[in-house]
């Protein structure tokens, strides 16, 4: 098994409060803006709060990878921050034991960063 940490920021000219707004409706925009990759995003527990488990369907070219479960741990809308944990998927049980993800945006004078 496999541990460690990765980080990465990217800017945003979009508002902030656009920004989360529509990461907040990730499972009816990612397929519409990623069709080739992602073609469908099923909400299979909750309503998108934390709770919520997704399962994100890969398209059939990427066979080593044909899908991904995750589910919110956190949503903290004042702070524009979400965690979720991978569930299922390319290897979780094999290379990796667990896998976390912690989205937060902030709004810089750049525009707004976001950190993976």
């Amino acid at each position: 098994m496999v541990a460690g940490e990765y980080s990465r920021v990217n800017f945003s000219l979009l508002p902030h409060n656009r920004l989360w707004k529509a990461f907040g409706d990730s499972a009816n925009l990612i397929p519409k803006l990623l069709p080739e990759l992602i073609p469908s995003i099923e909400v299979l527990e909750g309503d998108g709060g934390a709770g919520t488990v997704q399962k994100f369907n890969f398209k059939h070219d990427l066979k080593h990878l044909t899908h991904v479960k995750n589910r919110i741990e956190a949503v903290d809308d004042d702070n524009r921050v979400v965690k979720f944990r991978v569930l299922e998927g390319k290897d979780i049980g094999t290379v990796l034991k667990s896998c976390v993800y912690e989205l937060k945006m902030d709004e810089t004078s750049e525009g707004v960063r976001r950190r993976l």
